[in-house]
C-alpha cells in the first residue's frame, strides 16, 4: 500500500482530490517518515559554539529523495496526464502539416502531348475538362465528364493522352493535386 492513498472526496465530480495519509496500515511508509524526521530532530538538535553565540535559524532540508518519494504518488498522474496531451498536440500537428491547400495545374494533353502523373506532395490527383474528353492511360482508354473532376490518381510518372486530340488544337484541363479524397465542385 503506498505512504498516499488517494480519496476522492472532491464536492463535484472532475474537481480536487485529496491524499489521505495513513501510516498506521503501511510500516516501510512510518519507517520512511520517522526517519525522515527524526533526521530533522537530530539537525535542529545539533548546536555548535557559533549556533550558541551567533544564534541560529534552522530550516531542515530533507534529502531529494525523501522529496520524490513523498510526491511520486501526486505526480504520476499529473505527468501521465502531460504526456496524453503532448501526445494529442502532436498529432494534431501532423494532421495540420497533411491537409494542405490543394494545387491546380492548368496544362495540354494531345494525342502525342502527354501529362506525366506527379502528386506535388499530396495524396490525390483530379482532372478537369470542360469539353467531352477520352483519356488514355497505358493503353486504356477513360471517358471523362465535361465540367466534373475526374481522379487520375495513377503512379508517379504515368502519361496520360488524349484520345483523338490533334496536337495542333490540343485539350486544355486542369490537374488539381490535393489531400481530399472524393473532390467534387
Amino acid at each position: 500500500m503506498n505512504l498516499l492513498q488517494k480519496q476522492d472526496v472532491s464536492p463535484l465530480p472532475g474537481t480536487a482530490n485529496t491524499y489521505d495519509v495513513n501510516l498506521a496500515r503501511d510500516p516501510h511508509a512510518r519507517k520512511v517518515f520517522n526517519e525522515l524526521t527524526s533526521e530533522n530532530l537530530d539537525e535542529a538538535n545539533a548546536h555548535t559554539e557559533v549556533e550558541q553565540v551567533l544564534g541560529s535559524v534552522h530550516i531542515s532540508k530533507p534529502s531529494i529523495q525523501h522529496v520524490f518519494f513523498l510526491l511520486r504518488p501526486i505526480m504520476k498522474p499529473i505527468l501521465e496526464q502531460f504526456s496524453r496531451v503532448e501526445h494529442e498536440l502532436n498529432e494534431l500537428v501532423t494532421l495540420m502539416k497533411l491537409e494542405r491547400v490543394f494545387l491546380d495545374k492548368p496544362t495540354i494533353i494531345s494525342t502525342n502531348i502527354p501529362y506525366t502523373v506527379d502528386y506535388k506532395g499530396r495524396k490525390f490527383l483530379y482532372l478537369l475538362c470542360y469539353q467531352a474528353l477520352s483519356i488514355v492511360v497505358n493503353g486504356n482508354i477513360l471517358a471523362t465528364v465535361p465540367g466534373k473532376w475526374f481522379m487520375i490518381s495513377f503512379p508517379a510518372g504515368t502519361a496520360i493522352y488524349g484520345s483523338a486530340v490533334s496536337d495542333a488544337s490540343p485539350m486544355p484541363v486542369t490537374i488539381r493535386a490535393c489531400d481530399q479524397f472524393g473532390y467534387d465542385q
